[in-house]
Formats: C-alpha cells, sequence, structure tokens
C-alpha cells in the first residue's frame, strides 16, 4: 500500500464520497504544481477543508469507509503515504467538533495517531 499513487488516493476518496470530485476541481489548484502533478499531502489537505464542511452531512458507512481506508494508507509507519494521512489530515482534524464521532469510526494506526492528541 506504502506505493499508492497520487491519482489512486483522490480516486479511492472520491470512491467514497463523491462530492470530493467537483470539491477537488475547485479547490485543489492550490496543491497543484504547474504541469497539473499534485501529492497525496495536497490531496489530504485538501479533503480536510471539505470534511470540516460536510462532515455533519456524511453517512456514517461513508466515514466508516474513510477510516478503513485511512487504515490502509497508514500501514507503513514512517512512509510517505502515512504521513499524509496522519500529518495532512487526522492532525488536521483533532479539534474539530466531531472529532469524537470520528475517533468512533478509526481503528488501528488512525486510532492509534488520532488517540495521542485528546
Amino acid at each position: 500500500m506504502g506505493d499508492f499513487t497520487s491519482e489512486a488516493i483522490l480516486g479511492h476518496l472520491t470512491q467514497i464520497f463523491p462530492g470530493f470530485a467537483s470539491y477537488w476541481e475547485s479547490e485543489g489548484d492550490i496543491y497543484r504544481s504547474q504541469d497539473g502533478s499534485f501529492t497525496s499531502c495536497g490531496i489530504f489537505l485538501t479533503f480536510t477543508s471539505f470534511v470540516r464542511e460536510r462532515y455533519d452531512q456524511f453517512r456514517p458507512e461513508a466515514v466508516n469507509a474513510l477510516a478503513r481506508f485511512l487504515d490502509e494508507c497508514m500501514q507503513e509507519p514512517g512512509s510517505k503515504l502515512s504521513d499524509a494521512a496522519a500529518i495532512c489530515f487526522l492532525e488536521n482534524l483533532r479539534d474539530e467538533s466531531f472529532a469524537t464521532d470520528l475517533r468512533r469510526h478509526l481503528g488501528g494506526m488512525p486510532l492509534e495517531y488520532f488517540s495521542q492528541f485528546s
């Protein structure tokens, strides 16, 4: 899983949250290089804003799917993918009003990482 491409991460997130595709197209430019490329961290940072704005609209099944995806991403601690999921996404949500609910869905490494902040 540690060799997950940025495009694959974007694909997985938009599969779980179809609304993220148009959000990425309108908001992701800040994290794209001139050649159109982007990093996993850039995707997760944009996804952080998407989640902050819409968490209360998410179905529990979608949050569970996200939690499973984050667990896959974090299977190799210290990898670029794991760090992107942890630092560029989970860490940014620790103080949000929905953090307690999000924590209930997490397991494995994502829960361990998220729990160190509270």
